[in-house]
């Protein structure tokens, strides 16, 4: 029988929830701070690696489940539960801010050691699991007991459901949505990491001191008695504090009537044993981890991949799980906890996650839809963010954040061993997340790849659904009362049909295709893509199916989403961004290390940060007066690509002199104890999440501290998406700890900053001589099309003058690792399409950018003219300064004209004056202007090009015979140039894109033929000689499109089936070529006929609304 209401306490209850509501969101606020700074912190020491996050990682969850564990029960005995909390609280704040120096301690003990480099793996993961522990042992510790805590000193003895498990759940995850947040968009870049924590500590220790202060004896009791209104007494074995209030009147007992016992109903739920639920909960927290790395690598790309993305996809979770709590919390009060509605929330989960697979590419194109123009600021990027991660993440960790309290509503109810049962499922929750975190990082991931594993998590939320969805009938069948047999039936008929038609739909939704290559490995998120494939769903249709037919390989790497992109030679992909091209990155990644070579008096030693294609340290490790050349690569799966871009990086990994060392590159320079004469540092972009702890001042000394006497370092930066406050503060951060800092253009979009402890001084001759040499010659040559030292100072931009001069500007800053304001500052400016040319620009009017010489016999005005001809070599249209003299004009005209592909206007130019060709872009220009005039004056032009490249050389003399009229010698010489192309890929792309159309030019000029009668043998010359591709398949996408238009000469012809069938699956989604294809597949009865018509009349549905839905 229910005693009276007294009035007020509803109100008191309800206040007494809301302000620990409060306390709970605080600390959560706080706590998230504490992660994420802590774990920025370890990366500096351990490193960015998977493993080393993994260690790192398992302390801190292992750490709050222990803890959950262990003081759930304290919770539970404790008299003053809020007063537990409060310590608590008071005591993490207190640890946290002692936390920096323990740090330092740890990074010194790490480094003393030589950590995993000099302990292996095993030995060198438990010293990091040792020294995470020690560092974060304690307060995560303290933090596991929070929560039990709170709930404790609030939860009522009627709460059945425990729904006020949901709220406090609910305001504590909702805090560490603000935590996360203004941590990672504002408190770090503002006031650094450490600032950052101490900030956090401080708002602790307020959330502490109010829980003290809430917890004094009167309060306490007044809050005890309010959380057990407004039902009647507890439960017996629930203690009651005494209380100061008059006692109501007595209310007479009831006259006890034997009533018989019943057996239980069937068509209730009988409660699943606690064994059930906790193993529950451990799964529940297993798919949940392994689903956030899922998300973690499919969201990168469509985001850019930055510290924001990183940092949202966590908030954006942590909303949803906490607006779960909210609604658990509000469901009705009489409602009860069953293994029905477990199981719903395991078909709904699992329906939230399998939606967002089937929309699959639909929501890359999403993305690309709402990403606002380049240029705009941060805040225009973050609603468009937040749609598309709140459609993939926020479903799932929404119905994540019901099951958490149901859970713990499944295990008992009331206050009743609350904490206990908070703490052991918080427990086991954690132990499942830490398995998740790390099978799902090591093993599944990189097995099943990440969408192989968004498939495996929905199949595993079905089977725990159903397994909780069977669960009543299990027991009615298994149950040997005979009272019981004649319901199994009813037990049957009576189990809600909800969740296995949810469980069905799910796994409906995983036959669909799923994310592709247009998601996984597209840079929409770094601004690459045009929004003007939005303007009609054939224009989508067309984008989708051309990132998915460049893919030719991908991986999971352990570290990173790894591809190679074919469209115009391998280009490694990682995370959805372009990492570099084998052939087009050629200047950057063969010079790059070679500069460095060059310049020291005698390297005998190098170090490359960052393997990619391999090219920079395959080409120092050919020096011959080098014997060693360590790589520090992060992703194994880089191997792979080394190996096939041999052509390019002088067959890396077979020299016996290179070593890759699988690790990040601090920990590698800190702890291994070589030394070396050259450091060549290139990671990838500083706006990557991770990386740019690359360019911090502390890196910088490290580096410094493994180069010998006159050692350099060098630093590629990327000249474009950057500010040149952001320049400032690199160029400040080098020089800080390299006082002379020289500036050298590597490719025209990478700087180069070559840091040394003594002035720079080349002499000349020596340089004259040095070049002169194997490899320097070839690299020159093949990577900057140049033969003379001149050649090679036009990539010289500022001496060490203009560095020291830009470093005393107002406002510069020094990046550490603790303020790494080039990572936000970068982060900012991804797909802004911004240059910082024109800082330099003025040094060349005076000449104030030419480096020290000694011997200096250098002829300058050839070093700018050779400058305008590399940058048109490189595809890039120079810009033609204002002080040349009038021959110099001309002919950086006819530099113009040729990058533009009209041959014959940069002819013309060329003409307006006497010299002959010089450099070996010169040369080509030339012979190529004359050869298409049919002149014979281009042979001698074209032997003297054939001396470093020949194919290039072959091209042009094809092009003279063609012109000069014969066409069947023309055509076996442009084979033989096709045929070379499959071993050497350094002639220059522009010339064989030319030659590409030379080719259908040749097939084009006789009739087709008739039907029964051979194709024409030129035609047919050409379509074999094009058959098998290039070398790192350069021009690949135009080799393929020559092919066709070849067989599409011949079409009497079965030529076309062999060129169309090199384009699937994924062919060109233009109608010309889908109606040449339908009509051949049909005329020779190939078996795709009837899928080419298909795609034709889809493409046709294409132009209208209707092709939103179905041309997609």
């Amino acid at each position: 029988m229910r005693a009276p209401l007294r009035p007020g306490r509803s109100v008191a209850s309800a206040l007494t929830l809301a302000v620990s509501a409060a306390l709970l969101f605080g600390s959560g606020a706080a706590a998230l701070v504490y992660q994420i700074a802590w774990q920025r912190e370890f990366r500096l020491i351990f490193g960015s690696s998977t493993a080393a996050s993994a260690a790192v990682l398992a302390i801190f969850i292992g750490g709050t489940g222990a803890g959950s564990l262990l003081l759930g029960k304290r919770a539970d005995a404790h008299p003053r539960p809020l007063r537990l909390y409060a310590a608590l609280e008071l005591a993490i704040a207190a640890l946290a801010a002692i936390s920096p120096p323990l740090f330092d301690l740890a990074r010194a003990a790490y480094r003393s050691v030589g950590g995993t480099f000099h302990l292996g793996m095993g030995a060198g993961t438990l010293l990091r699991l040792l020294l995470a522990a020690l560092v974060l042992g304690a307060p995560t510790v303290l933090m596991g007991g929070t929560l039990p805590a709170a709930v404790r000193s609030v939860a009522p003895a009627s709460d059945a459901r425990r729904r006020v498990v949901g709220l406090l759940y609910a305001a504590n995850t909702l805090g560490a949505v603000v935590g996360c947040t203004s941590a990672t968009f504002g408190l770090l870049e503002a006031l650094g990491t450490r600032r950052t924590l101490w900030a956090a500590c401080a708002a602790n220790a307020v959330v502490a001191l109010l829980a003290w202060a809430l917890s004094t004896p009167s309060r306490t009791s007044t809050m005890q008695h309010a959380a057990r209104a407004p039902h009647a007494q507890a439960p017996a074995n629930v203690p009651t504090p005494p209380s100061t209030e008059p006692a109501p009147p007595p209310v007479p007992a009831p006259v006890p009537v034997p009533v018989p016992e019943a057996a239980p109903s069937p068509a209730e739920a009988p409660p699943l044993p606690s064994r059930f639920v906790l193993a529950f909960a451990a799964l529940s927290g297993f798919v949940f981890f392994w689903m956030e790395l899922v998300w973690y690598r499919m969201l990168g790309p469509l985001l850019g991949g930055t510290v924001y993305t990183f940092g949202l996809i966590l908030a954006v979770a942590l909303l949803g799980i906490g607006l779960g709590g909210l609604a658990y919390g509000a469901t009705p009060r009489r409602a009860r906890a069953t293994s029905g509605g477990l199981a719903l929330t395991c078909a709904i989960e699992a329906l939230g996650l399998a939606i967002p697979f089937a929309l699959g590419d639909r929501i890359a194109l999403l993305a690309l839809a709402v990403r606002p123009d380049a240029g705009a600021p941060l805040t225009h990027y973050l609603p468009g963010w937040f749609a598309i991660t709140a459609i993939v993440i926020l479903p799932a960790a929404l119905v994540a954040g019901v099951q958490y309290p149901l859970l713990i509503a499944l295990l008992g109810a009331g206050r009743e061993q609350v904490g206990r049962h908070v703490g052991t499922a918080a427990a086991c929750n954690t132990l499942g997340a830490m398995a998740g975190s790390l099978l799902g990082g090591f093993i599944l991931l990189p097995g099943l790849n990440a969408v192989g594993s968004w498939r495996a998590v929905v199949v595993a939320l079905v089977l725990m659904g159903l397994a909780a969805w069977l669960y009543p009938a299990r027991a009615c069948l298994r149950a040997s009362s005979d009272d019981l047999r004649p319901a199994h039936g009813r037990a049957w008929r009576r189990l809600p049909l909800a969740a296995p038609l949810l469980m069905a739909l799910a796994l409906l939704a995983l036959a669909a295709d799923g994310p592709t290559a247009a998601f996984r490995h597209s840079p929409i998120g770094a601004g690459r893509v045009d929004a003007v494939y939005l303007s009609t769903p054939a224009f989508a249709r067309s984008f989708l199916q051309s990132a998915r037919e460049v893919i030719v390989w991908e991986t999971e790497g352990r570290e990173s989403s790894v591809a190679l992109d074919a469209t115009d030679g391998l280009a490694m992909v990682v995370n959805g961004k372009v990492d570099g091209n084998a052939r087009g990155d050629a200047s950057t990644q063969v010079m790059g290390g070679l500069l460095g070579a060059a310049l020291h008096p005698a390297p005998e030693s190098a170090m490359v940060i960052g393997f990619g294609t391999g090219s920079s340290a395959g080409w120092l490790a050919a020096v011959p007066s080098i014997t060693r050349v360590d790589v520090a690569e992060l992703e194994p799966a880089m191997r792979e690509i080394g190996a096939r871009c041999a052509p390019v990086n002088h067959d890396a990994l077979r020299n016996p002199r290179l070593r890759m060392l699988v690790g990040d590159a601090r920990e590698i320079l800190l702890t291994v104890p070589a030394r070396y004469d050259v450091i060549f540092s290139e990671p990838s972009n500083p706006y990557r999440a991770g990386v740019a702890s690359l360019f911090t001042r502390e890196y910088y000394e490290a580096a410094r501290s493994r180069l010998n006497q006159g050692g350099l370092f060098l630093q590629w930066v990327q000249a474009y998406e950057i500010d040149a406050g952001t320049l400032q503060t690199l160029y400040a951060t080098l020089g800080s700890v390299f006082p002379h800092v020289e500036t050298w253009y590597i490719g025209w979009h990478d700087l180069l900053l070559v840091g040394s402890m003594e002035p720079p001084r080349h002499d000349a001759r020596a340089l004259r001589a040095r070049l002169a040499e194997q490899p320097y010659r070839d690299a020159l040559a093949l990577a900057w099309r140049t033969e003379s030292l001149e050649g090679f100072l036009a990539h010289h931009l500022a001496p060490p003058a203009f560095a020291s001069a830009f470093m005393a500007r107002p406002g510069q800053a020094v990046n550490t690792d603790d303020r790494n304001q080039v990572e936000f500052g970068f982060a900012r400016h991804v797909g802004h399409f911004s240059s910082v040319d024109d800082l330099f620009t003025p040094l060349r009017k005076d000449g104030s950018h030419r480096p020290v010489l000694l011997h200096d016999d250098v002829d300058w005005a050839r070093v700018e003219e050779e400058r305008l001809f590399q940058i048109a070599g490189d595809g890039t249209e120079p810009e033609v300064p204002e002080n040349l003299a009038p021959d110099q004009e001309v002919r950086a005209q006819a530099a113009v004209n040729w990058v533009a592909g009209n041959i014959d206007g940069a002819l013309a130019k060329w003409q307006f004056q006497e010299r002959a060709p010089l450099s070996i872009n010169e040369r080509s220009l030339v012979a190529e202007g004359l050869a298409n005039a049919g002149d014979d004056a281009a042979l001698p032009i074209i032997a003297a090009l054939e001396r470093t490249h020949p194919l290039e050389a072959g091209a042009h003399r094809a092009r003279l015979t063609f012109r000069k009229g014969d066409r069947a010698r023309a055509a076996t010489q442009l084979a033989q140039v096709f045929t070379g192309l499959r071993a050497d890929p350094w002639p220059s792309t522009s010339v064989i894109g030319r030659a590409l159309t030379l080719a259908t030019d040749m097939a084009t000029a006789a009739p087709p033929g008739q039907p029964g009668v051979s194709p024409d043998p030129v035609a047919r010359l050409l379509f074999d000689a094009l058959e098998q591709p290039f070398s790192v398949l350069v021009l690949e996408q135009s080799r393929k499109l020559t092919r066709v238009a070849i067989a599409r000469s011949q079409a009497e012809h079965d030529l076309c089936v062999a060129a169309f069938a090199a384009l699937e699956p994924h062919p060109p989604w233009d109608r010309e070529q889908l109606d040449a294809r339908r009509t051949c597949y049909a005329r020779w009865n190939h078996p795709l006929a009837r899928d080419a018509a298909r795609d034709l009349d889809r493409f046709d549905a294409c132009h209208d609304l209707r092709g939103w839905l179905f041309c997609l």
